[in-house]
């Protein structure tokens, strides 16, 4: 069975998910930060039987934001991942682009924050019942990312990146013809 059949069987088979409540507190530490803006981020999960456990640090993809839309310039390879995704106001439901993300391997779910707080939650084209999304406390573990990410993409402005992946020097822009603007940049610890 490849890695995508494995992910494929592992979740349409997950009955409930358990999100670190700190996970939430970066989501609005971001919305405060960035309140016109949508953007996404990424949670990694741990499978234990048919539940979902996200219980890691978040990590925020290279992406350009915008109040319209997001363009994030790297996805995890392997896993099984989470992805929470900002709306502004009054936007509570993901739009038929999101819906695109819903069903991309290595995403099992997909959360909408709106308005301080989560008001959606995909996997497919299924809404998940908020009821079956349990918090807890507890620290964060670090997430395993192992790849170098390179955008070689045209980079749009204003954008948005987790500085941890800077200061592991993980990320690379490659792009010849390109001005930094560093007030176009907000470089975010999650």
């Amino acid at each position: 069975m490849n890695k995508v059949e494995k992910w494929l069987s592992v979740s349409e088979s997950i009955e409930e998910y358990f999100l670190n409540e700190k996970i939430l507190d970066t989501a609005r530490n971001l919305d405060q930060k960035l309140k016109d803006y949508e953007f996404i981020f990424y949670i990694e999960g741990e499978i234990d039987g048919n539940r979902l456990l996200f219980n890691k640090e978040a990590i925020i993809p290279p992406q350009t934001i915008s109040p319209d839309y997001v363009i994030p310039y790297w996805i995890p390879s392997n896993g099984f991942w989470g992805i929470v995704h900002k709306h502004p106001e009054p936007f509570i439901h993901f739009s038929g682009l999101d819906r695109i993300y819903t069903s991309t391997y290595p995403f099992s779910i997909c959360f909408l924050w709106c308005g301080g707080h989560l008001v959606e939650a995909m996997y497919m084209d299924d809404k998940i019942d908020l009821k079956n999304i349990r918090y807890i406390k507890g620290v964060l573990g670090k997430s395993k990312i192992n790849e170098d990410i390179v955008v070689r993409k045209q980079v749009e402005l204003p954008f948005l990146c987790d500085k941890s992946l800077i200061s592991r020097g993980l990320l690379t822009i490659d792009h010849d013809s390109w001005r930094m603007k560093t007030k176009d940049f907000f470089f975010i610890d999650a």
